[in-house]
């Protein structure tokens, strides 16, 4: 994490710094800001907004985040600032480089008279976040490359099997019955082919007539209701 302070003298300083910014990622956590709650013993800096204004390394494009406040009595005489957790928040990690930032307190309000008062305040010079590319953090060594090569060539082999059988399964399955009349045999079909040896239908008709479901006389099948 990040943490700067905007001093009452409108400089910034980096207070703690622990851990990179990777490009890409979500810096909603990587960048905080403090400042005196009380500026010239006069503004109470929590009923300000707080703008975060950055510029990034590559394209040089520009945007504004406005910063949340997390705690108006930070450390008794400080108020904490952090950036939202919404989009906005990988904004900053969009390029790597150093990304220049400055800090922008607003605040509007009426006096006695019904007059508008628009109060400003300004970091005096930028800030700078160092953000890493990807690549410093996906370079594994020679040995360790082979290693993951070969995990992922045993998981691809162990997916395209899992397939494979997962196939053969639904191919194999019996899910109909069909009455073969060129071999005189019943069987079994799975998605419209047939499987397994069958039944024959002179044996069929013998169990039949044997255990009495059959009239050997006209060869007519008895349905019995239980």
């Amino acid at each position: 994490m990040n943490t700067y302070m905007l001093k009452n003298d409108n400089s910034l300083v980096l207070t703690e710094s622990t851990g990179a910014i990777v490009e890409k990622t979500n810096s909603v956590d990587a960048f905080k800001l403090i400042m005196p709650k009380m500026y010239n013993e006069t503004f109470d800096m929590s009923t300000f907004d707080v703008v975060l204004e950055y510029k990034l390394p590559i394209s040089n494009s520009n945007g504004i985040i406005q910063m949340e406040m997390l705690d108006d009595a930070y450390k008794d005489d400080y108020v904490l600032f952090g950036l939202p957790d919404t989009t906005l928040s990988t904004a900053l990690t969009n390029e790597c480089g150093e990304v220049e930032f400055t800090i922008h307190c607003m605040k509007a309000e009426l006096n006695d008279d019904g007059e508008t008062i628009e109060r400003v305040r300004n970091s005096v010079a930028p800030g700078v976040l160092k953000i890493h590319p990807i690549a410093t953090w996906l370079s594994p060594s020679e040995s360790a490359l082979t290693s993951l090569a070969a995990m992922y060539l045993e998981n691809k082999k162990m997916l395209l099997a899992l397939a494979d059988l997962a196939n053969a399964l639904n191919t194999s399955k019996g899910d109909d019955i069909t009455l073969n009349i060129s071999d005189g045999k019943v069987k079994l079909t799975a998605n419209g082919v047939e499987i397994g040896d069958g039944i024959d239908l002179d044996a069929l008709n013998a169990e039949l007539v044997e255990h009495g479901a059959q009239d050997p006389n006209n060869g007519n099948i008895k349905i019995t209701q239980i």
